[in-house]
């Protein structure tokens, strides 16, 4: 039995067709709302801001890639979230923000990951700013669990942890 090119192609399409359709089929986990964003990291949100002013990146906390928790002076936190997915978030130490004014405003502005095995600063653009408080929660210690980005915060011995540089270099 002969095969023709033709058979050939016409075999790789319809396979390649069905994968597709496969992958297409697959749900997407949902994204959270800003309200569960901030709850999975033990924050309420006060209020949603437009803008930040006379923000410090302190550190951050990865809450999954669409949302993260911006640690900011004097003593604030943000909720950030992301018009798009930010794959690279999850994978990454430092992150840098590139904002247009000096002020970080939703819409408009951006913060910048820069991937292990990549030279090139990918943006993920702000989609929303919250302003948060932390919410206690006395009957169960983990539900708030420590953070490496949060200078404030103390690992498993009570410990403050060391924080590292937050910011990368302008490039």
């Amino acid at each position: 039995m002969k095969f023709s090119l033709s058979h050939l192609l016409l075999s790789t399409a319809a396979v390649s067709l069905v994968l597709l359709s496969a992958c297409s089929s697959t749900p997407r986990p949902s994204a959270l709302s800003p309200e569960q964003a901030a709850a999975k990291h033990g924050y309420t949100i006060v209020k949603p801001v437009k803008q930040v002013h006379d923000y410090r990146l302190n550190g951050w906390a990865y809450i999954d890639q669409q949302n993260l928790v911006m640690y900011s002076s004097p003593g604030r936190s943000y909720l950030l979230t992301f018009k798009q997915r930010c794959h690279e978030l999850r994978a990454i130490e430092n992150i840098a923000l590139d904002t247009r004014t000096g002020t970080l405003m939703a819409g408009l502005d951006a913060i910048k990951v820069l991937p292990r095995h990549s030279k090139v600063l990918h943006p993920c653009y702000i989609e929303g700013i919250y302003l948060l408080i932390k919410t206690k929660d006395s009957h169960n210690p983990d539900s708030n669990p420590p953070d490496k980005h949060n200078p404030d915060s103390k690992g498993p011995d009570n410990k403050p942890r060391v924080q590292g540089a937050s910011d990368l270099a302008a490039r």
